[in-house]
Order: C-alpha cells, then sequence, then structure tokens
C-alpha cells in the first residue's frame, strides 16, 4: 500500500513539474509580448511629441545616429495622430512586424498627410529594439 502511495505521489509530482514548466514558459511570452507593447508605444510617443533621442533609444544601436541626424530633416514635422495598426509574427518569437499608421503636417503646409509603414522589432538581450531605421518622409507638394 505504501509503495502505491509513493508511486501516486511521484506521478502527481512529476504531472505537477510539467505544468509548472508549461506556465512559466506561458508567462514568459506573456511577459515579452507586454514588454514588446511597452516598448512600441513609447516609441510611438516619443515620435509624437518629436523627443528623437528618446525614440532612437528603441532603435538597434547601429541605427540611433541615423534618425539623431535626421533631425534638421525632420524640424517640420508635426504629427497629429500616430498608432500601431497591427502586430505580425517574425521570423521567430523573438521578433514581431509592427505595422504604424501616422497622420502629419510638414510646417507650414495645413495639409494632413499619412504614413503607413512596418518596422521590425527584435528581442536582444531581454530588450525590444527595432531593426529597420524611421522611413523616409513623403516630399512636399
Amino acid at each position: 500500500m505504501r509503495k502505491a502511495w509513493i508511486g501516486w505521489a511521484a506521478a502527481l509530482l512529476a504531472l505537477l513539474l510539467l505544468a509548472g514548466c508549461g506556465m512559466t514558459a506561458k508567462m514568459e511570452r506573456r511577459q515579452a509580448q507586454d514588454q514588446l507593447r511597452e516598448a512600441s508605444h513609447d516609441y510611438s510617443r516619443r515620435l509624437r511629441w518629436r523627443d528623437w533621442s528618446g525614440a532612437a533609444e528603441h532603435l538597434r544601436p547601429d541605427l540611433r545616429k541615423a534618425l539623431l541626424d535626421r533631425i534638421p530633416e525632420l524640424k517640420d514635422l508635426q504629427v497629429t495622430d500616430l498608432q500601431e495598426v497591427k502586430v505580425l509574427p517574425g521570423k521567430d518569437e523573438n521578433s514581431r512586424l509592427v505595422a504604424y499608421r501616422m497622420e502629419y503636417v510638414l510646417m507650414p503646409s495645413p495639409v494632413v498627410r499619412e504614413l503607413r509603414w512596418s518596422q521590425t522589432w527584435e528581442r536582444i538581450d531581454d530588450q525590444w529594439l527595432l531593426t529597420d531605421p524611421f522611413p523616409p518622409l513623403p516630399t512636399r507638394h
């Protein structure tokens, strides 16, 4: 009788360990999704408020200077709306493609324009970073 109880206890313990591993992996995936959502929202917010150096912090280090070098080109940019439209799976579990839609004005023109683009986010050293540069803006008409 005691051997049967030990066998059942061992089986129950093994089942709980397996369930715990599955829950841990699920929680890690959820945490990674939350971190991406937070990073993408912060990037959008910084673009909207013309905080170029803050937005550049979300780029891979080798891409940051390119955005900062564009500040003179972006001086007339007034973002009126910026939204994350869709998040799509990337090439692996540490990669996502985020589609954005931005309404903006290039001062002094009063014309509201729209730009749609996608950028790839990759999880590098537990941090989500953009691996594509900020897109060029269409020229004025």
